[in-house]
């Protein structure tokens, strides 16, 4: 896809009415420096696990490649929102 920097995976305990665990992840594409339109962006889900949450994340954005989002002029969420992980 010509990226030269993988995504980064971060991803926090979160409070979650009730007893079970629950995690929120955030995975941050990067800007695609061989196609200027393709600005970073961020996706963002959730589970019980960082594993959970981090599969259902990326799977978010296989799918936004196969739907050309990655093209559109603004990103999903700002990037210059920040998570502490």
């Amino acid at each position: 896809m010509g990226y030269e920097e993988p995504p980064q995976y971060t991803w926090r305990e979160a409070e979650h009415a009730g007893s079970l665990p629950w995690v929120e992840v955030k995975i941050t594409v990067p800007p695609c420096p061989d196609n200027p339109q393709w600005l970073g962006w961020i996706v963002e889900s959730d589970g019980q696990t960082p594993w959970e949450g981090t599969h259902v994340a990326a799977l978010e954005v296989l799918l936004d490649f196969v739907r050309g989002r990655p093209a559109r002029p603004f990103p999903r969420v700002s990037v210059t929102d920040t998570f502490v992980s």
